[in-house]
């Protein structure tokens, strides 16, 4: 049902394989990435990896992250698979803590609030639209080893894992990916509230190549 919400640009991976040429060209994880993989991403905090029982990039905050890819093969589809974590206590719909997903600086894949409290939120549609139950799409719950903690309040893991797939129209031989948290609590950010990524896949399409030439044979008139 919720599929049918996002198509063509919201589609699963499983589906994309059967019915296209995909090729798995750029592939980042942060339970394996070392300083090669580091270097291709950029932002407006230090780029670390966070070591858990579920790692990951991050934590970030209010923070504008980027990863770049050069020398991508001719292609004239892209296909971005993401695994991000929403740390601690967003409160979706309420203050509007929310995640911007960017393709090349102009195409919006994703732009949305997340719930781990007991507020609604947006996700898995868009910012201003629908609202569902806290967590709704979510792959995984509370699985990092996040720790909130607030006295008598509450005190335990608090984190949602998402897996989203996108498919795109692109042809540039490079790309980037940005993501952007707008974060809104009294206590401190990224502390009480952050969000990671723990795993990006950038798939091409391949462009069709021109038929071949039939080889079909002569035919004269009259004979």
């Amino acid at each position: 049902m919720l599929l049918g919400m996002f198509l063509p640009n919201y589609c699963i991976a499983g589906v994309l394989s059967l019915v296209l040429p995909l090729l798995w060209w750029y592939e980042f994880d942060a339970a394996s990435a070392g300083r090669k993989e580091l270097a291709e991403w950029s932002g407006t905090k230090t780029i670390s990896i966070t070591d858990a029982k579920r790692s990951y990039l991050g934590p970030f905050g209010n923070d504008s992250i980027r990863l770049s890819a050069q020398d991508i093969p001719h292609h004239d589809t892209i296909v971005v698979e993401l695994r991000v974590y929403i740390l601690g206590s967003w409160d979706g719909v309420e203050d509007d803590d929310r995640l911007l997903i960017m393709l090349d600086g102009r195409d919006t894949l994703l732009y949305t609030t997340f719930s781990n409290t007991l507020i609604e939120q947006n996700y898995p549609a868009w910012r201003g639209g629908r609202v569902f139950p806290r967590r709704t799409g979510s792959a995984e719950v509370d699985v990092t080893g996040w720790i909130f903690s607030e006295p008598r309040v509450f005190h335990g893991p608090l984190d949602a894992a998402y897996t989203m797939v996108f498919r795109v129209p692109h042809s540039s031989r490079k790309c980037s990916i940005t993501f952007q948290g707008f974060l809104t609590d009294v206590r401190p950010i990224p502390a009480n509230e952050a969000w990671g990524i723990g795993s990006v896949r950038i798939g091409l399409v391949e462009k069709e190549k021109p038929p071949s030439p039939l080889n079909e044979p002569m035919v004269y008139p009259g004979r």
